[in-house]
């Protein structure tokens, strides 16, 4: 849920429908996740069995899980 100040209530009220969708339309366009309507379902295990990533990879990738508190 979003909550809208009256001041931008009253900004608006005055709009047209058309107006009104213009603004809805934007503000989607503005908050959309980037790449949201990407299908990558398919590049899911693409690169199975062909990259090859040591077993001590955590290990060597100095530690950073640490720096967030993950261990």
């Amino acid at each position: 849920m979003v909550t809208v100040p009256t001041s931008t209530i009253e900004k608006i009220s005055h709009l047209t429908e058309e107006q009104l969708f213009i603004v809805t339309a934007l503000v989607e366009e503005l908050t959309k996740k980037p790449n949201a309507d990407i299908d990558v379902s398919k590049r899911i295990g693409i690169a199975k069995g062909k990259i090859a990533v040591s077993k001590d990879f955590d290990d060597i990738d100095f530690n950073t899980s640490e720096l967030f508190g993950l261990n």
